[in-house]
């Protein structure tokens, strides 16, 4: 493996294991993870949560009364730009989640609500 690839592993390592510990609902675990400066941004909602407390909290609400967990379909990183890019499904319901990571904390999450949120629905052919 070439440094980048190296790096790359690195940065899929870290996102797998915060899902891990955000499946186990273990927020010191998550919060580990994560920068002091965290940016979580959801699309198409618009959501906006800045910062390591208003985003445990926010994560923490998420799974209030729910038992589920998520699966990762597929998960991926660019070194280049330190970004980690993942498909998740749970419940039925499917999203893509982008992370930048710096010193191996998640500094920006962005996350793209797709098929089962909001109305949105297979298509029929």
């Amino acid at each position: 493996m070439s440094g980048c690839d190296d790096d790359g592993a690195l940065l899929v390592a870290a996102v797998t294991e915060f899902y891990r510990c955000e499946n186990a609902r273990d927020w010191e675990g998550v919060s580990a993870r994560v920068s002091p400066n965290i940016v979580s941004e959801t699309y198409p909602t618009g959501e906006r949560v800045s910062g390591k407390a208003g985003y445990l909290r926010a994560v923490a609400d998420m799974y209030r009364g729910r038992t589920e967990t998520f699966e990762v379909l597929s998960i991926s990183a660019d070194a280049r730009v330190s970004t980690v890019h993942a498909e998740l499904v749970i419940g039925g319901k499917l999203s893509v989640n982008v992370f930048e990571l710096r010193d191996g904390l998640i500094v920006r999450e962005r996350e793209y609500l797709g098929l089962g949120y909001g109305g949105v629905r297979l298509p029929t052919f």
